[in-house]
């Protein structure tokens, strides 16, 4: 019952389900059955990404997802939000990120409840 709750029973734990859903993340089967404290940073990244997207979620909310990620994970993630059925808010400064992924743009200025809808 907590699974179902959860989200869990969305798809099968299985390895080949395991695997499939981690190479969409640009995770290789030989890397998926490494240890974590080898990966690099961008690895690391898209191992986290990957287990965010598990439960096949309908919003996805991201805070700064461009900082310390390697060009190959961000061109990753880029590819994974643009096929992502669902809503997606994102923080960031990354204006060249924007505009590969957003079609809508919320501005906050700096004066206090100030939001334009670009």
């Amino acid at each position: 019952m907590k699974a179902m709750q959860s989200g869990m029973e969305v798809r099968p734990v299985t390895t080949a389900e395991v695997l499939k859903h981690l190479r969409d993340f640009g995770i290789t089967e030989e890397l998926a059955r490494s240890n974590v404290r080898g990966m690099s940073a961008g690895q690391k990244s898209r191992l986290v990404l990957s287990a965010a997207m598990w439960s096949k979620p309908h919003l996805v909310a991201l805070d700064e997802p461009t900082n310390y990620i390697d060009n190959e994970t961000l061109n990753v993630l880029v590819q994974a939000l643009k096929s992502f059925r669902g809503g997606v808010v994102c923080i960031t400064h990354n204006e060249a990120f924007v505009s590969q992924v957003c079609n809508e743009k919320w501005v906050v200025s700096g004066r206090p409840g100030s939001v334009a809808v670009a």
